[in-house]
This record gives structure tokens, sequence and C-alpha cells, in this order.
């Protein structure tokens, strides 16, 4: 699809997460318009690409050339033949610019989130506009869709047919379910904590249970254990609370430094606190009256 200045709309390939990035970064990095704090990676914009993840941004100094409205009308179109029942979108307020875009596009006002975002030392409102079934060039009557000017805000949506009309096939549903973020970060977190797990319980077994074991006696911790009886073939059946009680120490320090990491992050993520506002300048009223002041305190 070509526009009268030149440009086409077409689907995104993951080889433009470059260019799409550096058109998002700057409303990331200098505005409100989008909630995110750091502008995303190409890697991570190519991972969006690939989730269909949706919002409408036009690269600064190409405003008001119909572009953005384009977009939508192009991003209608595939949603009502995929069977869509209506679109809503989120803006950080106030933005006349982009309310002015959704309502040209048939988008009506739903909702507002009250100070739903802080950024920039201010807490932002978000608003909600929904173009429904009834709208002129309305959707289908299936499903919901969201996009919108301001992440994050839940604005990833996983389709239910392809871009023909088809039905996703089986490798293609296993494919989109392998690569999303939380299920490759989830393997690399399992991997991270079982190799973890190995050195704990080296350090308690080799560094930590000697010493102690030292201190008291000489006494290796595995080796503790009570006779309760025998088996039925005579074999002496051992209770061993040495092996508990060292299974406890790795238990303990894996629970110390997962707390110590966690807070750390934790640390990290809290948002700063807000700037304290200046105080106003003095009126002219209060400057004459600190004059009068200082004029009767000279005097004897």
């Amino acid at each position: 699809m070509s526009l009268r200045n030149g440009a086409i709309i077409r689907c995104a390939q993951p080889h433009d997460a470059i260019a799409i990035a550096d058109i998002y970064a700057p409303y990331v990095a200098e505005t409100p318009i989008s909630l995110e704090m750091a502008p995303p990676t190409s890697e991570q914009m190519a991972e969006r690409i690939a989730n269909l993840s949706a919002a409408v941004y036009v690269k600064r100094g190409c405003h008001r050339q119909g572009i953005g409205r384009a977009l939508y009308a192009r991003l209608l179109a595939i949603l009502r033949r995929q069977g869509f029942h209506a679109v809503f979108g989120g803006i950080t307020l106030p933005n006349a610019g982009s309310v002015g875009l959704h309502e040209s596009c048939g988008f009506a006002p739903v909702g507002v989130y009250r100070e739903a975002g802080f950024k920039l030392g201010a807490w932002w409102d978000v608003g909600w506009w929904g173009r429904l079934r009834g709208a002129p060039g309305g959707l289908g009557a299936r499903r919901r869709f969201q996009v919108g000017d301001v992440r994050p805000c839940g604005l990833i949506s996983r389709p239910v047919r392809s871009m023909a009309g088809g039905r996703m096939s089986l490798g293609s549903e296993f494919k989109e379910f392998a690569m999303k973020g939380n299920v490759i970060d989830l393997a690399v977190g399992v991997v991270i904590g079982a190799a973890f797990g190995k050195i704990v319980a080296s350090l308690v077994a080799d560094i930590v249970m000697p010493p102690l074991g030292l201190v008291i006696g000489n006494v290796n911790f595995t080796d503790l254990a009570v006779a309760i009886g025998h088996d039925p073939k005579g074999k002496e059946v051992l209770w061993r609370y040495g092996a508990f009680i060292q299974t406890i120490f790795e238990f303990m320090l894996i629970a110390l430094v997962l707390f110590i990491l966690i807070k750390g992050i934790n640390r990290l993520k809290r948002p700063p606190p807000p700037h304290a506002p200046e105080a106003p300048p003095p009126t002219r009223t209060e400057q004459l009256l600190q004059e009068i002041r200082d004029e009767l305190a000279k005097r004897p």
C-alpha cells in the first residue's frame, strides 16, 4: 500500500527491528507518551514484531502527512479479515494529537486510569479509546484486539488465524510458544538454578561442614547416624540425621543468597522519589511587604 508522499505500508519483518527501534526510542527517552523507562534494543523489538505487539508511532518530522491514519486503516482492515470484534487503544494523557488520530479513525473514549504510570518526575493518566463493531467500517464479531501509544499496558494479542485467514498450524503454534520470552527465561533460570544448587552443595559439604565437624570433635556430619534396628536381611537400619542437618545448611544458604539477590533487584526497580516542587518566586506584593519590613527594622 503506497501513500501520496511515496511511503509504503507493508508487514514488518524482523530485519526492520533496527529502524523501528530508532523511531520508537525518542518517545521512550524524552516523553511520557510511552511509559517504558528505557528504549528497547533491536533484538527486543524483533521479538515484539514476532509476537505481533502493536503500537502506532510516526517518525519525528513525518507527522501530519496521513501516515498514522493510513497505518490504522491498514491494521483495521487486517483485523476485520481475522474476525476481531473490537479494537482498544491506550494513550498517555494529555496527548491531543493521538486523541485526534484515534477519534478520526472511529474510536470513542472508554475510560481513564488515573495516575497509572510514573515517569519524568510525575504521575500520568492513561486514557482508553475503543472502536466497536457498530462503528463506521466496524470489525467482525469474534475477538478483541488492543493497540496503543502506551507501554506496558498488556498490548500483546495472540493471533488465532494467519494473515491468509487459515488457522495456525501445530508447528507455528509450537514455535510461537517456544520463542516467547517468558518460556526462554524460565528455561535459563532452571539451568542456572541447577548449577547454583551444585555450587551451594559443594560449599556446604566441602567448605562449611568440615571445619564445623572439626570444632565439635572431628566429626563428619555425613557419618552421623543412629541405628534403629535391622532389616529382614539383617542389615542395620540407620537414621542419618547428619545428612539432614547438612541439607538444612544448604537450604539456609540458598534462601539467604536469594533474599539478598531479590532485595537488590527490587531496590533497582524502585522508582526514584518525585522531586519536590520549587518554591514559586515572591509576588510583587510580597516583595513590597519585605521591603517595608526591612525599612522598619533599620529604624531605632
